[in-house]
């Protein structure tokens, strides 16, 4: 007995001083620290908006996030597999060049947007000047993204935090003025955003031209190459839109705001998983493609074992925070959120399951990017979230709320093992044999 508990302390000790868990642990302090001041101020927010205002501030986010993925989101996220074999300068020139990308095609869906306004008002509930608003924020959070990923890449978690906190607190700071303040609720809760995102691209692109990462010339053989690249992974990206935004359309079409708002709120906890989600991710994309990269004959076959034996182990953490983030969240939910919101916690652990099975999604979806094989990866994670999208259409329309829930996991489930399948057949790596 005693030594079963030895050999499963050591496990967990070896497990946890390997240099990723060292280095996520960084970033999941920091995070921990942006995050948890967005969670201080979330049930005192829980009293100044109601529900339905909730319901807006969602659809606004529902809308940017598709100006987000449309102007760019895709090519912004290539810029890990360019990074390590360029010089300086070429990344330079790479940077330079897809920033002029994203503001060409921000223009071009400001120009379009006045045409549709009448179409997205009618399901989103919101008018021309927050849409327009959207294509502003848009850009700005494309250059914060770029930003912060070369920080991940330079392996630079410090000035990295200090950028997210600086962030969060400027918008906690404009929450509690324009929504605790004024009373502006939904309007108050948009423009914090919109303004501490805007405010903070200003000092990313300082930085990015501090760092010599800004230059003033076009590429236009270096803009073919990241838009081949890029542009195949769109239907990839639009179906992470497809599954969390069309959720809320739909629930705002069959069930109204009210709705739409509770399960806003339930998202807003299933940031609290995603907190340590994304802090590994910070750290185990740039440290699976830089060993990846160093891969030779002689040390593949090895390489590729301790890889998959390191994602079992992620994968094992997960699953333990999957049930304590259950419990914390719902004891935040009924005693301290107001009664209003309480009814919200009836799809958090339905979120926090399927966050977890994207966990896993995310420990194989980086070998595709590696192979270079990003059109299939787009075809199959956008077709299991059109699959997704149509049961919840169903569901939702058949059963009501409730079937967001059973949508969620199944759509998260199915994409995970079609990721995973896919994967393996691109670059294969030895998932199922003798570790």
């Amino acid at each position: 007995m005693f030594d079963f508990i030895y050999m499963f302390r050591s496990k967990i000790e070896s497990v946890l001083q390997h240099p990723i868990f060292k280095r996520a642990a960084i970033y999941t302090i920091t995070d921990g620290i942006t995050k948890s001041i967005s969670f201080i101020v979330l049930p005192i927010v829980s009293y100044f908006i109601v529900p339905s205002e909730l319901g807006v501030t969602a659809n606004f986010d529902v809308l940017q996030n598709i100006i987000v993925l449309l102007a760019g989101q895709a090519l912004v996220n290539s810029l890990p597999y360019f990074y390590y074999k360029r010089t300086k300068r070429e990344v330079a020139l790479l940077v330079s060049n897809l920033l002029f990308l994203v503001l060409l095609v921000n223009v071009i869906l400001a120009i379009i947007i006045p045409f549709c306004t009448s179409t997205v008002e009618n399901y989103l509930h919101i008018g021309l000047s927050l849409q327009l608003l959207t294509v502003l924020s848009s850009f700005c959070v494309l250059v914060n993204n770029i930003n912060f990923i070369l920080y991940k890449m330079e392996d630079n978690p410090i000035d990295f935090a200090k950028l997210q906190i600086g962030q969060v607190i400027l918008y906690v700071g404009l929450l509690a003025i324009l929504v605790v303040g004024y009373k502006q609720q939904a309007l108050g809760k948009i423009l914090s955003n919109v303004v501490a995102i805007f405010i903070m691209s200003f000092i990313h692109l300082y930085l990015l031209y501090k760092r010599g990462y800004l230059m003033f010339k076009v590429d236009i053989n270096v803009q073919r190459t990241l838009c081949k690249f890029g542009i195949p992974l769109l239907p990839h990206s639009l179906s992470f839109w497809i599954k969390s935004g069309m959720d809320k359309v739909i629930l705002t079409t069959y069930c109204g705001l009210n709705v739409n708002g509770l399960y806003s709120m339930a998202l807003s906890f299933g940031a609290v998983y995603a907190l340590f989600n994304t802090s590994f991710s910070n750290v185990y994309v740039p440290e699976l493609q830089k060993r990846l990269s160093k891969m030779t004959p002689e040390n593949e076959k090895e390489e590729k074992r301790n890889l998959v034996r390191l994602s079992y182990k992620i994968g094992g953490v997960f699953v333990i925070l999957c049930f304590s983030v259950i419990i914390v969240c719902w004891a935040i939910v009924h005693y301290v959120l107001s009664e209003q919101y309480t009814a919200s916690f009836q799809y958090i652990p339905w979120i926090i399951l399927s966050s977890t099975i994207y966990s896993f999604y995310g420990l194989v979806i980086q070998y595709p990017y590696t192979a270079k094989k990003t059109f299939g990866l787009g075809l199959v994670t956008f077709s299991g979230s059109v699959l997704q999208l149509f049961l919840t259409f169903v569901l939702v329309k058949t059963i009501g709320a409730d079937g967001i829930k059973y949508s969620l996991v199944f759509g998260s489930l199915v994409i995970m093992l079609s990721v995973w399948w896919y994967s393996n057949k691109v670059y294969p790596m030895p998932w199922f044999s003798r570790l």
